[in-house]
């Protein structure tokens, strides 16, 4: 990864959480990433949310019609 992406991602992680996706979003939606910086800042950014598990999320999406 280059030092500027390393620099943002450590931008990214001090930042609370509302102003993390703002930031990501914005850089993200810029087009100015590649798509390995795009997915580094969007991993970072979600790092500290809370977890699903999958059988859970599989119970969800079939609730809501997603999944057969």
């Amino acid at each position: 990864m280059s030092q500027v992406i390393d620099g943002i991602i450590t931008i990214v992680s001090g930042l609370p959480a509302n102003k993390k996706s703002e930031l990501v979003e914005r850089l993200v939606s810029s087009g100015t990433l590649t798509d390995s910086c795009e997915d580094a800042l969007v991993i970072e950014s979600r790092r500290n949310e809370p977890t699903t598990p999958y059988r859970k999320f599989r119970r969800q999406l079939k609730s809501k019609g997603a999944l057969r």
